[in-house]
């Protein structure tokens, strides 16, 4: 008997995987997940401009400073800090 609910991008039965891992069943193997369909407009962008940052600064990897600096050059991040007093182009 299954679910009638379908996971993500047509995944099986999600009780169905669950009954098989927790009697000892085959695990199923990793899915490959859009993660980019989770997140709003912003937060895409957002992602976009850290991940430019970081090619042009020669890294391969998107690290926390990125993420930071590509929010130090958006609003409403810039505002936020100029109203604290902070300087967000230092």
């Amino acid at each position: 008997m299954t679910s009638g609910f379908v996971g993500p991008e047509g995944e099986g039965d999600p009780f169905g995987e669950f009954f098989a891992r927790f009697f000892g069943g085959t695990r199923p193997g990793p899915r490959h997940v859009d993660i980019g369909r989770l997140l709003s407009r912003p937060a895409r962008e957002l992602v976009k401009g850290a991940a430019q940052y970081a090619a042009d600064h020669g890294s391969r990897d998107l690290d926390t400073e990125h993420l930071l600096r590509a929010a130090l050059a958006t609003e409403p991040t810039r505002t936020l800090l100029s109203r604290s007093g902070a300087d967000p182009d230092s």
